[in-house]
């Protein structure tokens, strides 16, 4: 299965259009776990792939990872028959004593937590299941596209198509389920049918051990296959323009094509809600079959006995009956067969059930669970069996019909859009201040701005000033000493030191205007402003007072 990207430099970017589109990629909400029953269902979306030498990749068909599945079912199933197969009829007696009935108890208890620890992965699993289930999933969500430019032509593009891929996934998980419910079931009849605490406590272990068989197999299967882990996969939905084309190609997705059956539309609602739907009958059909147990003393498990030595003789009570028997009976004689015992099972079965050779199937008592019989517990039973309900429908099916329909996500909004108003309010008025204190720090940094460039033009001012009246009695003086012209006395003046030199002049040129003269002839002396020439050391060192 190709991976192409924009980098292959074989076809135009602009040609493009497989499941690793460059676009931003919009999660469809998908969970799974690792196991080896999972894998099938991630490998159909391009999950499983395989090291090649070097860098290269090779996707892994879901088809070949469902071969692996079908040992692993083997062995789950017979697992569980071998262990409650052989078990008496009656596990405790008509009328216990106080520290049997502090045994059952735990029992009891031990039956709780198991079913406690098989919820999340029977949960997961039956989510799974209706997401494959859904066919908008095989038009929606991105997966090894059939359209790839490069397999144009190729005899293994067909592997690619949604009827070639979904079959591999649903199977799996149908089979996954099956053996959780099997398993389940199963497991009250072993923990009840304990000796005592202890052993029913390392009972209840083994049972956890097989359902994580799976996990055990993917691992195994993973190493010798040079697999990569898929733990990181996220399912992810193809663009808008690719789903309507894959909807229009599909010619039964197309008559479904309802809005709540997409992802973001209420797809995941309606699975959730009929997950839990589900779960709800399973576990209550669990509960009421051990209140039975506990009512009759018989174990679940030998009403399956009874009823399979029914089946086989072509005995049945109904059609219901009927139907389950029917599908039982060939579920038992394909793992019979697939495993390839070396004895009869329903040779086996007649001798545990069969009373003509020792067997305790010999009336009504030991007819499986029906629906006169929950009626019968009902009025056996009104407060415990009421309260269960309740808890159940409180815990299980309450939320997810909140959820589903969108009155939880209504109520959230409306506290989320009253926390947001509220702060949002808090944020203005922080914002208006902030504003407001900028405004005044700006006008601020204007007056200081005009303060300061006030300040500067009166500098310039006073410096030009004092520039133009320093050349001016430093002329005078020249023209006093020497009795000649303003030239010839700054000529004639004497060579400062070393450390006296004037400094450069500025760069500003300032006329030098001729000195003032009197009616006679004779320089005339501006004695209003006397200056003192100390306090101007360093613009004129040489600068001599001039003798009266």
């Amino acid at each position: 299965s190709p991976k192409l990207s924009r980098r292959d430099r074989s076809i135009a970017p602009e040609k493009i259009d497989t499941v690793d589109d460059l676009s931003e990629p919009e999660p469809a909400d998908v969970f799974f776990n690792v196991d080896m029953y999972d894998s099938v269902l991630v490998a159909a979306f391009g999950g499983v792939t395989m090291n090649l030498d070097g860098t290269g990749t090779l996707h892994v068909h879901p088809g070949i990872l469902f071969v692996f599945c079908i040992p692993l079912v083997i062995l789950q199933f017979w697992l569980t028959f071998c262990t409650s197969f052989g078990m008496p009829a009656y596990w405790k007696s008509l009328v216990p004593d106080p520290e049997e009935n502090m045994t059952i108890s735990m029992k009891v208890l031990l039956i709780v937590v198991v079913q406690l620890t098989f919820f999340d992965n029977m949960l997961m699993t039956l989510r799974c299941l209706w997401f494959v289930l859904n066919p908008t999933t095989w038009t929606d969500v991105k997966r090894i596209d059939p359209d790839d430019p490069r397999t144009k032509g190729s005899r293994m593009q067909m592997l690619q198509w949604a009827p070639a891929l979904a079959w591999a996934p649903i199977t799996a998980l149908m089979i996954k389920g099956l053996v959780q419910y099997w398993v389940s079931v199963q497991s009250m009849s072993i923990i009840l049918a304990s000796g005592d605490v202890k052993e029913a406590i390392f009972d209840s272990l083994a049972i956890s051990f097989i359902l994580e068989l799976d996990v055990a197999m993917w691992n195994f299967i993973k190493t010798i296959m040079h697999l990569d882990d898929f733990e990181q996969f996220t399912f992810e939905m193809w663009p808008v323009a690719r789903r309507d084309q894959a909807m229009r190609e599909s010619w039964f997705a197309r008559w479904l094509n309802f809005k709540h059956l997409h992802r973001g539309s209420g797809a995941r609602r309606l699975e959730g809600l009929l997950t839990f739907t589900l779960i709800f009958f399973m576990y209550t059909r669990i509960t009421l079959m051990t209140l039975h147990a506990l009512d009759s003393g018989i174990l679940p498990v030998a009403r399956d006995v009874c009823a399979h030595w029914r089946w086989h003789r072509g005995i049945y009570r109904d059609w219901r009956d009927h139907s389950t028997g029917a599908l039982l009976t060939f579920f038992t004689q394909t793992m019979a067969s697939l495993s390839m015992f070396p004895w009869d099972v329903d040779s086996e079965v007649a001798k545990m059930a069969d009373p003509e050779l020792g067997g305790f199937c010999d009336g009504e008592k030991f007819h499986r669970l029906s629906a006169e019989v929950m009626v019968q517990l009902w009025m056996a039973h009104p407060k415990s069996i009421t309260i269960f309900l309740v808890a159940f429908v409180v815990l299980l099916l309450l939320p997810q019909l909140v959820y589903s329909t969108g009155a939880m996500q209504s109520v959230i909004k409306q506290f989320d859009y009253s926390s947001v108003n509220s702060d949002e309010g808090h944020q203005d008025d922080e914002a208006e201040a902030a504003i407001e204190q900028s405004i005044i720090n700006a006008s601020k940094i204007n007056s200081l701005k005009k303060m300061m460039a006030q300040h500067m033009t009166q500098s310039t001012r006073r410096l030009t000033r004092l520039e133009k009246m320093l050349g001016i009695v430093a002329e005078r003086a020249g023209i006093e000493r020497q009795g000649g012209s303003p030239k010839a006395a700054r000529s004639s003046l004497p060579a400062a030191p070393e450390e006296q030199r004037p400094l450069p002049q500025m760069q500003t040129t300032i006329p030098r205007l001729p000195p003032p003269a009197g009616q006679n002839g004779t320089l005339v002396r501006h004695a209003s402003t006397p200056l003192h020439p100390a306090a101007y050391p360093v613009v004129y060192p040489s600068y001599r007072p001039v003798q009266n």
